[in-house]
């Protein structure tokens, strides 16, 4: 990733649709920017894509300058769009949490799960392993990205021990006490109260709104809302999400 800051290569983060892979892009995104690295989110649309990476995007996204992949929450089992986008002298950073089979061909996997693995703690969701690599590339400036790590967590069911269970904590003391404008509006549309953000508001309140934007709309809603520095542009999406979850739970 320093090699790309340096070569100013166009850089697609692909991530997953859900809240784990919506934070641990918006994680991966607001980390390359302090990079000064050209990049971007992409997310599959879950109606005509499905899940995961795809021989389409892939194509797609290199036609339109692409020259480096880092999957999020997904790309374990991608191995033919990876081989593919080798061939092309395309790199994939390969960040998730899902089991392993035949590991795809690329030197760069981040998976507590992997064979041989030595990082003590193997449970991280994807986001946990997006903020691990901010902090090895940004030290205790990642300390600001924590209520995205901790809200993953929370919201991806991992066990809530060890080190996750200190991601969660954290997470939801930045939560309370200094939320991105995107939470801030979310919680407000939801009507959770900031300083009584807890593990329940996450899991009942916020992520199911995050889940319903890729559910029954766009992943990318989700992700706009999180990066938003408007405050007309995050009440009007956070707004939107609240529709979408509605929506969700009457079907």
């Amino acid at each position: 990733l320093r090699e790309a800051a340096e070569k100013q290569q166009a850089t697609v983060i692909y991530g997953d649709y859900d809240c784990d892979g919506v934070c641990g892009s918006v994680i991966l995104k607001k980390t390359l920017d302090q990079l000064g690295i050209p990049c971007r989110i992409y997310l599959p649309d879950r109606a005509t894509e499905g899940y995961g990476t795809n021989h389409a995007a892939f194509a797609r996204l290199m036609e339109e300058g692409t020259q480096l992949f880092v999957t999020v929450d997904c790309g374990i089992r991608s191995n033919d769009d990876i081989a593919f986008a080798k061939a092309q002298g395309v790199d994939t950073i390969l960040l998730d949490h899902h089991e392993c089979g035949e590991l795809p061909d690329t030197p760069y996997i981040l998976n507590g799960k992997m064979p041989g693995e030595r990082y003590p703690f193997s449970a991280l969701c994807g986001a946990g392993i997006a903020f691990k690599l901010a902090q090895a590339l940004l030290g205790e400036k990642a300390y600001a990205l924590l209520e995205f790590v901790g809200v993953a967590t929370i919201a991806d069911m991992v066990p809530l021990v060890g080190e996750n269970r200190i991601l969660a904590y954290f997470g939801l003391q930045n939560l309370r006490t200094a939320p991105s404008l995107g939470f801030k509006s979310l919680m407000a549309a939801a009507g959770i109260r900031q300083m009584a953000a807890d593990a329940q508001s996450v899991g009942f309140g916020i992520a199911p709104r995050i889940n319903a934007a890729g559910r029954l709309a766009h992943g990318m809603l989700a992700v706009r809302l999180l990066l938003s520095e408007n405050p007309e542009e995050a009440v009007q999406l956070a707004e939107a999400l609240n529709a979408l979850n509605e929506k969700r739970q009457k079907l």
